[in-house]
């Protein structure tokens, strides 16, 4: 909880990169606030590069544990990968 802390800390600053450090680290030990918040991150590509299929996992694994709105994102990550692979068709 206290790097989590930490790490909703930095991205209120603005620090992305401190940020992700930190929440990655809390995102491995199994905090599911924490890997959506790195989710979101790795997602968009902030304080880290970008990295859909990491983001999904982490939403999975958040979600795993009863994160609501990890598994928002996780459906949405999914719809946004079904319709590009409809448009590349």
């Amino acid at each position: 909880d206290r790097l989590y802390a930490i790490g909703l800390e930095a991205l209120h600053n603005n620090e992305f990169e401190h940020a992700a450090r930190v929440l990655s680290v809390a995102a491995e030990r199994g905090h599911a606030r924490a890997q959506l918040h790195y989710g979101v991150l790795c997602e968009h590509g902030i304080g880290v590069p970008e990295d859909i299929e990491r983001a999904r996992s982490l939403y999975q694994d958040a979600g795993d544990q009863g994160d609501a709105d990890a598994n928002f994102r996780l459906q949405v990550v999914d719809l946004l990968k079904a319709r590009g692979a409809r448009a590349r068709q």
